[in-house]
């Protein structure tokens, strides 16, 4: 009931063979298009197909069913994959580089971790990626607000197209789709930053680390525990809790001897006092899935930016950056911030013609995909219609978070769970410090080498520097319309530290210097991911259990089972539940303009759900659970009597989630005879 909704052994065939399909193809880019090492072509080809799978479905579904669009995007990476052999002397495929026999157990044995425990959680918006990925994976392409029909949902939904691939190609559940593409595109990352390591540092155990540093990597919120309770209890006095932070406990002191209350959290609860507000470990914020599939971009860049062999390279470089901007836009933009900076920059300083070029190149190849990325859908796209066709899209409609900033003043630390903390205030500041985390340590040494590798004119390294500084000043100064987002930028910078350090810390690390040195490395580390050790052992006892998703039974699987995508396309499903239906059914609704603002016309037929009513509103189907039934008018529920109402099925459940029915009321118009 979990993982595959049809049941059918041939659709876990076409999955494989779906994966094969991109992952020779990849394979192929990457032998063909990029000078790599023997040991990183099958796992860095693996994320490129994957990647170039994605951006294509995104095209293709806008004109082809969603099964021929899917197929289609794996099949156009395979030919890519021949394409870019034209141009190579290099052998066809190179059997050595299945020797890394050891990374590959790593990678499905790290993914089917992540998968299971994913399995066992529900946090972090299920219900708009369950019901987005069931909507394109029904050909919603580019979705539309899963809570709206009338709206183009102004979203980064490049990873919910992974999910939506699953269950189409391999006939999955919503749910199973989405915890698979979290585990998959997680396992892929840490397999990635294992490569990366070992490239930069010259040692398997330097990828290990790195590897290691990058899944638990946290805040130091837990280090405020140290401090005697008096000064906590002062300097957190005017504190206002964000989100889970104040549904966790009334002030910060309590809030540090106290569980973290979050939606499908795992059964041992985690402390609020180690998980953070902007840097969560990456063990825990893969749940969320788009940071996965954004870090799996920019390790893909450090490992082949430079290394282009042919034009086939520039395209798929066009490509990647282009994913990025649907998969985590406000990364992008910091990106090509640090990018046109760094260009500025090195051409001011006048080096060497080769690296030059390469920069010349690096920009010609962002401009391209900026222009991509104007039109291929998501927050970018439905932003520049807003701000160029503002008439249209009062007719048409956008729904998600709207670009909204502000001047922030006083400058304030952001954490999304312990709000704004003041850098004017010695308290706040040093709450907001330690909220950060050791991480932060890591920014003199970052600035120190950034000159460095301005003078060599090592531009990748400077662009995302640069980017990262951005990233790390924005929030100081400008407030967000949804605060709590803007830790994204944080969160982005300090995970770029880690990631730049590395070589950096490898070379003080092997100097003929004292040893405390090391030991300072070590301690540094240790703090860096001590947090995030603690958090995985709370995630691990969810593996055990299977969770659907907050309002979803057993009983919703099994509809889902019956009746997904089986309902004439563009038809509307009203719910007593905002989003339910959706997932269920792969067909939209409408009960809210955006994510918390319910629709007082979706309110008024759930509390008199009259089929006539409901059939001029213009739904098409109900979705009825037997709780809601109860609780109807006795008129309401006497109208699922009348003739003009047919019941596509009902499911019942002896446990305590009641009976469901699908009704459909298409011929239940007030002019309709009864």
């Amino acid at each position: 009931m979990y993982w595959f909704r049809t049941g059918n052994a041939l659709d876990g065939l076409a999955l494989i063979s779906f994966f094969l399909l991109f992952t020779i193809g990849g394979w192929l880019i990457s032998t063909h298009a990029f000078k790599l090492k023997s040991r990183e072509r099958v796992v860095v080809g693996f994320g490129i197909g994957l990647v170039l799978t994605l951006w294509f479905s995104n095209l293709l579904g806008r004109w082809f069913p969603p099964q021929t669009a899917f197929w289609g995007a794996a099949c156009l990476v395979l030919i890519l994959g021949f394409v870019s052999t034209i141009w190579s002397d290099r052998p066809f495929l190179d059997k050595k580089d299945l020797q890394v026999w050891s990374l590959l157990l790593f990678f499905v044995g790290i993914t089917l971790l992540f998968t299971l425990m994913g399995r066992g959680l529900g946090i972090f918006d299920d219900r708009k990626n369950l019901s987005i990925i069931s909507t394109m994976a029904a050909g919603d392409i580019p979705p539309h607000f899963y809570m709206n029909s009338g709206f183009l949902f102004k979203y980064h939904y490049g990873f919910q197209l992974f999910g939506a691939s699953l269950m189409r190609v391999g006939g999955l559940f919503p749910w199973s789709a989405f915890d698979l593409s979290k585990g998959i595109t997680a396992g892929l990352a840490i397999a990635l930053a294992y490569l990366w390591g070992w490239r930069v540092t010259y040692r398997k155990l330097g990828g290990v680390i790195t590897a290691f540093v990058l899944t638990f990597a946290s805040g130091g919120r837990w280090l405020l525990t140290l401090l005697p309770p008096s000064i906590l209890s002062r300097a957190g006095a005017q504190l206002t809790l964000w989100g889970s932070g104040a549904q966790s406990a009334h002030n910060l002191l309590q809030g540090l001897s106290s569980p973290w209350i979050i939606e499908g959290g795992p059964p041992v609860p985690i402390p609020f006092a180690f998980v953070n507000g902007i840097l969560q470990p990456f063990i825990l914020y893969l749940q969320a899935g788009p940071k996965s599939l954004a870090l799996v971009l920019l390790l893909l860049l450090l490992l082949i930016f430079h290394r282009q062999m042919s034009k086939i390279g520039l395209i798929v470089l066009t490509l990647l950056l282009a994913m990025w901007g649907l998969t985590a836009e406000a990364e992008f933009v910091l990106f090509a911030i640090g990018l046109f900076t760094a260009f500025i920059v090195l051409r001011a300083w006048k080096g060497e013609p080769g690296w030059r070029s390469e920069l010349r190149t690096g920009m010609i190849v962002l401009v391209i995909a900026s222009a991509i990325i104007i039109f291929q859908g998501g927050t970018i796209t439905e932003t520049a219609r807003g701000i160029l066709q503002p008439v249209e899209e009062a007719l048409a409609g956008t729904a998600g978070p709207s670009v909204g900033f502000s001047l922030r003043f006083p400058p304030a630390i952001v954490s999304a769970h312990l709000g704004e903390l003041r850098i004017t205030k010695p308290g706040e500041l040093l709450i907001g410090l330690m909220e950060i985390g050791p991480a932060l340590l890591l920014l003199p040494l970052i600035a120190w080498a950034s000159i460095r590798w301005a003078k060599r004119g090592r531009f990748l390294y400077l662009t995302i520097a640069i980017s990262t500084f951005f990233g790390f000043v924005i929030p100081l100064f400008l407030r967000y319309e949804v605060d709590r987002d803007i830790t994204r930028l944080t969160n982005y910078a300090l995970m770029g530290w880690i990631l730049l350090s590395v070589p950096l810390l490898n070379t003080f690390w092997h100097l003929k210097r004292p040893h405390w040195i090391r030991a300072v490395i070590a301690t540094v580390a240790a703090f860096v991911v001590f947090g995030g050790l603690v958090v995985a052992g709370s995630l691990f006892s969810a593996i055990p259990r299977a969770v659907f998703a907050d309002e979803i039974e057993p009983v919703d699987a099994a509809m889902t089972r019956i009746v997904w995508d089986e309902l004439e396309p563009g038809a509307e499903v009203l719910d007593s539940r905002s989003w339910r239906a959706v997932p269920i059914t792969g067909r939209l609704t409408r009960s809210a303009v955006d994510s918390y603002a319910e629709l007082s016309s979706w309110a008024d037929l759930v509390a008199f759900p009259d089929v006539h009513q409901v059939s001029e509103a213009g739904y098409r189907y109900i979705y009825v659970d037997e709780f809601w039934w109860d609780s109807m008018p006795e008129d309401a529920r006497d109208s699922y009597m009348d003739s003009c109402v047919r019941i596509i099925q009902e499911l019942h459940d002896n446990a305590a989630n009641g009976s469901r029915w699908l009704f459909d009321i298409n011929e239940c118009g007030f002019d309709t005879e009864s």
